[in-house]
């Protein structure tokens, strides 16, 4: 997991903002079994930058922070509501699941 943290914070920067963000992405793409390879390949490389922007602009860290802790130790859910990327998301684990 630090391999992806380490590429995710490349893209978006060493700012305290980014890391913490960046932290909560690769965590939720675990979480919600999303095929992060997947993302990097699509449009080369588009859908994972877009990802990442959009979770950096994200205003719910605190949310997704506690969502993420109560959930610990489960996987294949549904993102919450609140993320913006959970369209993204549930498309990617459909697509891996229909694999």
């Amino acid at each position: 997991m630090n391999n992806l943290s380490d590429t995710v914070d490349s893209h978006m920067g060493n700012s305290y903002a980014g890391k913490s963000h960046t932290h909560l992405l690769v965590r939720m793409l675990d979480r919600c079994d999303v095929d992060i390879q997947q993302l990097t390949d699509d449009c080369l490389g588009q859908a994972m930058a877009e990802t990442m922007r959009i979770c950096a602009l994200c205003a719910n860290a605190q949310s997704c922070r506690s969502w993420l802790q109560a959930t610990a130790g489960e996987h294949h859910l549904h993102p919450p509501a609140f993320c913006p990327n959970a369209r993204r998301f549930e498309k990617a684990a459909r697509q891996v699941a229909a694999a």
